[in-house]
């Protein structure tokens, strides 16, 4: 039975990469017939340390506490297979069972390196038995067909190690294409995905949508730069007081909205209060309007609603401008 742990850096591992995964797998099934072993790993070097990917055995639980007990230079008896074998001193015994590992004691190991194709450690293949002498018995197997599986293996993780590269430089690329260069946040695009993502689901949502007041009129008066800084500013608070799984984006250029997952009726009152604090504390005047999908049965009306409030709003504060200069103006 194989396990794959996942990549771990917040890269999916999907497509041809995760299929590379499972033909790794597979190789260490093979070498496990081989060799019968409580277990054995494949794993990757990545910034001097080693990356557990594959696990094959019945004492799979003690692969990572093996490579970071015994990862490292080790001495050993070198066998014509390419694996070094060693005895696992008592010393050692003890920092692998203070991991956590509760299944038999493992008393031999054995490492081989597995090289790139420009000939720097790629990886390395591990396994451990708590039978003993092992050593003896490993020896005596067909060179000739270790090496192949050893040479599979590091063909595999070196394509392992290309894909995963070329994948994370196109999850990249799409994050990039979703992502507002000035504010860091979503932009139109990135909510126009975001909101398609949730257009089918059942959990209500609430959206908001937030106008600047002022950006015109600062960039005309202090300059391009400080409008930025609104803009950016602008982002930092509304994300603020948001949860990590909502959304927020720039949809035009002083426009900003906003994505709430599992929000009751009475959060969208608290929505747009918690951001009428923030921007306040911040300086920043701009007009918000929000709006729950279940008020109006869709969320593309749930957009057009929030940003008739939104209008509304703006409006109500061009009044009262009004009011006040022409009052100002009579006095």
């Amino acid at each position: 039975m194989s396990c794959i742990p996942d990549d771990g850096r917040g890269i999916p591992e999907q497509g041809i990469n995760a299929l590379a995964g499972l033909v790794l797998s597979t190789q260490l099934e093979i070498l496990h017939a081989f060799l019968p072993m409580d277990c054995w790993l494949v794993a990757i070097h990545e910034d001097g340390r080693s990356r557990v990917i594959s696990v094959v055995g019945e004492q799979r639980t003690i692969a990572d506490p093996l490579v970071i007990c015994l990862g490292g230079q080790w001495p050993g008896q070198d066998l014509a297979s390419g694996f070094i074998c060693r005895a696992i001193s008592p010393a050692e015994l003890d920092a692998l069972m203070a991991t956590g590992h509760t299944g038999r004691s493992p008393k031999w190991a054995f490492k081989a390196s597995l090289n790139s194709l420009d000939g720097e450690l790629s990886g390395i293949v591990m396994g451990c038995s708590s039978e003993a002498p092992w050593h003896s018995a490993i020896a005596t197997r067909p060179a000739r067909e270790i090496q192949l599986c050893l040479r599979a293996i590091a063909l595999t993780l070196n394509l392992h190690t290309e894909l995963t590269v070329a994948e994370k430089l196109v999850y990249e690329t799409q994050q990039n294409a979703q992502t507002d260069p000035l504010t860091q946040v979503l932009n139109r695009t990135g909510w126009n995905k975001r909101v398609r993502s949730v257009s089918t689901t059942e959990t209500d949502v609430a959206v908001g949508l937030l106008d600047l007041d002022f950006l015109k009129f600062i960039n005309d008066t202090q300059g391009h730069l400080a409008g930025d800084e609104l803009l950016k500013s602008t982002a930092r608070a509304v994300k603020s007081v948001l949860r990590a799984n909502d959304s927020v984006a720039r949809i035009g250029g002083d426009e900003f909205a906003v994505l709430l997952f599992d929000v009751a009726p009475s959060g969208v009152a608290g929505l747009k209060e918690r951001l009428q604090r923030v921007l306040s504390e911040s300086d920043i005047s701009a007009s918000i309007g929000v709006a729950l999908r279940s008020e109006t049965g869709s969320l593309a009306t749930a957009l057009q609603l929030a940003d008739a409030r939104m209008y509304e709003e703006k409006r109500s504060k061009q009044r009262n401008r009004v009011t006040n200069v022409s009052v100002f103006d009579f006095e």
